[in-house]
Order: C-alpha cells, then sequence, then structure tokens
C-alpha cells in the first residue's frame, strides 16, 4: 500500500509549462490516485513561494473550504 507521496512542480519551472495549468494536472492526478489508494499523506513540493501560493490556490478552486 502506498501510503505517502510527494510531488513537485515538475516543467512549471524552467521549462515553461503554464504554471497554472501545471497545478491543475497535477492536483486532478492527485484526487485520481485517491480514488485507488488511501493516502495518509500528500506533499506538494515547490521551489519558492509564488509556486506553492499557485498551488494552494488551485487547490482550493478544486476543493474550496
Amino acid at each position: 500500500e502506498i501510503e505517502t507521496i510527494s510531488l513537485p512542480g515538475i516543467s512549471t519551472g524552467i521549462f515553461g509549462f503554464p504554471i497554472r495549468r501545471g497545478a491543475r494536472i497535477i492536483l486532478e492526478a492527485v484526487v485520481a490516485a485517491s480514488a485507488r489508494w488511501r493516502f495518509k499523506e500528500i506533499n506538494l513540493t515547490h521551489i519558492d513561494r509564488e509556486t506553492a501560493g499557485i498551488f494552494a490556490a488551485a487547490a482550493e478552486a478544486l476543493w474550496p473550504a
């Protein structure tokens, strides 16, 4: 069983993939994987606060508080 995953914002930096689109795709993949595995912990890793903020906003859009 997979209990913990960690994902970086791959390609949303130096490779120039649109960061907001990348955030949405990565978070949707986490949702899809969660249907198969019951994660105890999911970590999204980023190199700066701006990227972390964009991912946080994308998460809020998918799962409003």
